[in-house]
């Protein structure tokens, strides 16, 4: 965990919805993936607990090595301005961290994967930085990861490097369950290693139980501050956003584990020790998201009809924004997508009416048996473009077109963008200033019953 910041939320509430305990049974090999060293105990420590428990095998994968945190470089290093080599340096001391914390638990590191992406930009290395040729530089100075520990020796700072190291991992390792972040998480790491992960096994056709878990929230959780008799709830914000949330009980003895392992990210604990302190609770928390098909019609949507957005399938929590500029025209609601005759038709709902000075985009990924391709829409101020940001970026069909009405913006694209294909990955963004505002999760639309 590192780059923490807070949102802008109207409600700091943790949802009173009694929830079922989590049907968590350890399966053989249990993989769980960290964006950065700590996010592995804080989410998935009660479950690397209860599957060492049970003699079960776990191996941990942390994405990059948090070697991107200023405050913690600052503190750590007591300086202002940290250099390149003082937030490697960083990156050295997090890995240690782990060694650590990972021990305490029973987990040895030859089971512990360091990949050495860089810290704060994975969002990038998801959206831009995704082929070979377009190399992303991280706060550390470099565009190769330089660490003698790492997965891959000098791994390329490009997305489809990230896949192809967790492909090898999967198919080496071969998980029976695997635990990663939260597709809601409002850190750009946590979100887009969820997307890395979800891309890389529907690419792969690869069946497991998968479980996520939630770590950045807004001022979730509440309060900031060691409670072990206190539960930990979700944040009330993501009640009604489709995930189903399930509580892992955690005995004193297990809480007072999962605490002493925390403590041994000491340059974290420096810096927001009452953060971390307030996972450890009675309970973790661990989600699962329900599978969405693509629905069909035989006409023609009409995205402007009164009620509810038609054709939705996802759901995006309110007043979530993470600025206060045009945060009501830039707060998504919602997102639609169906399939007709000749078209596919995408549309978002905000909370105010569609802006002119807000930039929206539909960005998605079409999953063939053969071949993956993506499209990145954007539409602001009258205009409709696709971003080719990889070698596999569609161009904007001919006979693309937009409409606006109210607080609703839909896209009309040709259904042979999705011809042949098995599952659509789509989500919604706005950005006002190329700053972002809002954001849906990314979720994994079943194309296999049209």
């Amino acid at each position: 965990m590192t780059l923490f910041y807070k949102p802008y939320l109207r409600e700091f509430l943790t949802s009173s919805k009694p929830l079922p305990q989590a049907p968590f049974s350890p399966g053989e090999r249990t993989l769980i993936i960290a964006p950065h060293p700590d996010d592995e105990t804080l989410g998935g420590g009660g479950v690397i607990m209860k599957a060492l428990q049970e003699k079960k095998d776990v191996r941990v994968v942390v994405v990059t090595t948090g070697d991107g945190y200023r405050r913690a470089a600052q503190k750590a290093f007591s300086v202002e301005h940290p250099t390149s080599e003082l937030f490697r340096k960083l990156g050295e001391l997090r890995h240690e961290e782990t060694v650590r914390a990972m021990r305490s638990f029973g987990v040895t590191e030859n089971h512990i994967y360091f990949l050495g992406y860089p810290d704060g930009g994975m969002n990038s290395l998801w959206v831009r930085d995704w082929d070979y040729d377009h190399l992303h530089r991280g706060l550390n100075g470099a565009e190769h990861a330089p660490y003698p520990f790492v997965y891959e020796k000098n791994a390329p700072y490009c997305g489809a490097n990230v896949c192809k190291n967790l492909e090898e991992i999967i198919l080496q390792y071969k998980p029976t369950d695997i635990v990663y972040p939260d597709p809601e998480d409002q850190h750009h790491d946590h979100w887009a290693t969820n997307a890395f992960v979800k891309y890389t096994l529907t690419k792969l056709s690869y069946v497991c139980n998968e479980w996520e878990y939630l770590v950045h929230r807004g001022d979730w959780p509440q309060p900031w501050a060691y409670d072990p008799n206190k539960s930990l709830e979700p944040p009330k914000s993501l009640e009604n956003v489709g995930a189903q949330w399930f509580v892992l009980p955690l005995s004193r003895d297990e809480a007072t584990r999962k605490y002493h392992a925390l403590k041994q990210y000491s340059t974290q604990v420096a810096v927001m020790g009452e953060f971390l302190a307030a996972f450890v609770r009675k309970n973790d928390l661990i989600e699962r998201w329900p599978k969405i098909s693509l629905p069909q019609s035989d006409q023609e949507p009409d995205f402007r009809q009164a009620g509810g957005l038609p054709y939705r399938v996802i759901d995006d929590a309110v007043s979530d924004t993470v600025t206060r500029e045009l945060e009501g025209e830039a707060d998504i609601r919602g997102v639609a997508a169906v399939l007709t005759k000749d078209n596919l038709f995408l549309a978002l709902e905000t909370r105010r009416n569609i802006h002119k000075n807000v930039e929206y985009s539909f960005r998605f990924r079409v999953f063939r048996d053969s071949s993956i391709d993506r499209m990145d829409l954007l539409i602001t101020d009258g205009i409709i473009e696709a971003r080719t940001y990889a070698k596999n970026s569609l161009s904007l069909p001919k006979d693309a077109s937009f409409s606006v009405d109210g607080n609703r913006l839909w896209v009309k694209l040709p259904r042979s963008l999705v011809n042949g294909a098995k599952s659509l990955y789509l989500n919604a963004d706005s950005f006002v200033r190329n700053q972002q505002v809002d954001k849906t999760a990314w979720r994994l639309i079943d194309l296999s019953s049209r």
